[in-house]
């Protein structure tokens, strides 16, 4: 008879009634009673039909399994394998904006121009006939986007007779703070794949207004309002992720602003994600508001915890499973970002920093330098770390400023556990 073990992808939850296990490799949520969870490995007899399910489920894996070679083989084969394209192209390093928490902050404001659109269209062509790219999706991003809306204009054609010409499937995606973005921009937009729209809201209007600072003084959050009334009323776009950026300043009004997005639009059209403002490279400016209004990581699942609980209550749809980082632009084999100054970038988060340069599409060089490291992969393997396939070893840019070295683990398993034992008792005990 096989002896079988927990797969090491799996943490548990306990809970008055039982336990709730996830598996973290494949996603899989399973709630046993606490009489199966404790007899299901020692007394198979009684219990063939769960202990099947969760083999099936590969909640528990046969003893001699190699989970962490397995890991690694899988992961790579993947990687080598892949022919996606993560292609971010900003079309400027400028913003409208003056946010104090901005991480992009000291950065100078660069423009592309026809000329370097036209350098980036032919790099693009022999780095995708070189990979043999079959997919990709594009996110048109910045800086803000919009302020340099007639070299949109002349990049999206581009682009769509690019990718016809090989045959490649594609979305386009477009982070903006929405303030420029019109009736016509949304339209044009609208013809060339359109699947993701991301914009930030930090609270009702005042509070958005003192935090997304309009360079031009106007009221922004009642332009973007009038512009998202468009977007959603029009059908444009299936699903607006919205970014709601919280801090100790505006925190607690967040509920309100909850409340103010259901009664307008409904919950449907959103997916909403929390973003916490943490640090960026040392003597920014950003970094004075961090220091004021900045949340610790204790302090984090404390707040994270209570929106989550007011996104559920409100209907809003939200994960079952909360993740840090993951397996970002930065870690993807084909993944990177055009800057409007001719350099190529790995990090999204190193816009404008040279620590994360990678190669100049003027010139019509790459590396294929990766920020896959597998030491970092195998230290946290070593460690039996359940949530490795959650976050993939932490970000690179965290591990840079924190640590000075993008190759450095930048850990944060247990702020992980801490939060995610929470949100599935409250997802799936509250359900």
């Amino acid at each position: 008879m096989k002896n079988y073990k927990w797969s090491m992808f799996t943490f548990h939850v306990n809970t008055e009634n039982g336990v709730i296990i996830n598996n973290t490799l494949n996603h899989g949520v399973i709630f046993l009673d606490r009489k199966t969870y404790n007899n299901v490995l020692q007394d198979r007899k009684d219990y063939q039909k769960e202990l099947k399910e969760l083999l099936e489920q590969e909640f528990i894996v046969p003893e001699n399994t190699d989970e962490k070679s397995l890991f690694i083989e899988s992961l790579l084969k993947e990687w080598n394998e892949c022919g996606f394209l993560d292609l971010h192209i900003l079309t400027t390093t400028g913003c409208n904006f003056k946010c104090p928490y901005c991480y992009q902050c000291g950065i100078s404001a660069e423009y592309l121009t026809k000329e370097k659109m036209l350098k980036e269209i032919e790099f693009l062509e022999n780095y995708i006939k070189k990979n043999h790219i079959k997919e990709t999706r594009v996110e048109i991003t910045g800086g803000e986007p919009t302020i340099n809306w007639q070299i949109v204009e002349k990049l999206l054609p581009e682009l769509n007779k690019l990718f016809n010409k090989y045959n490649i499937k594609y979305e386009t995606l477009i982070v903006t703070n929405g303030l420029l973005l019109t009736k016509e921009k949304v339209d044009l937009i609208a013809k060339y794949n359109w699947k993701r729209l991301q914009l930030t809201i930090d609270g009702l209007e005042a509070i958005h207004n003192k935090r997304r600072v309009n360079k031009g003084k106007e009221n922004s959050f009642k332009t973007i309002i009038k512009n998202l009334d468009y977007i959603i009323q029009n059908n444009k776009i299936d699903i607006v992720n919205l970014r709601i950026n919280y801090d100790k300043s505006n925190v607690e009004s967040v509920p309100k602003l909850l409340d103010f997005l259901k009664k307008r639009y409904g919950t449907e059209k959103f997916r909403i994600s929390l973003g916490l403002i943490t640090k960026t490279v040392k003597d920014a400016e950003a970094n004075e508001f961090i220091d004021k209004y900045g949340i610790t990581e204790e302090e984090f699942k404390k707040y994270y915890i209570k929106l989550y609980k007011e996104l559920i209550k409100r209907g809003f749809e939200v994960s079952d499973v909360f993740s840090f980082d993951g397996m970002c632009t930065a870690k993807l084999k084909h993944g990177f970002l055009m800057q409007p100054d001719g350099k190529i970038v790995k990090c999204v988060s190193g816009v404008g920093r040279k620590e994360f340069i990678i190669g100049n599409y003027i010139k019509n060089k790459i590396t294929d330098e990766n920020y896959l490291f597998l030491d970092i992969y195998k230290e946290c393997l070593a460690k039996k770390c359940p949530f490795l396939p959650l976050c993939h070893t932490g970000c690179r840019f965290d591990a840079f400023t924190k640590n000075g070295d993008k190759k450095k683990i930048c850990c944060k398993r247990d702020l992980l556990e801490e939060i995610n034992s929470e949100t599935l008792k409250i997802y799936y005990e509250e359900d």
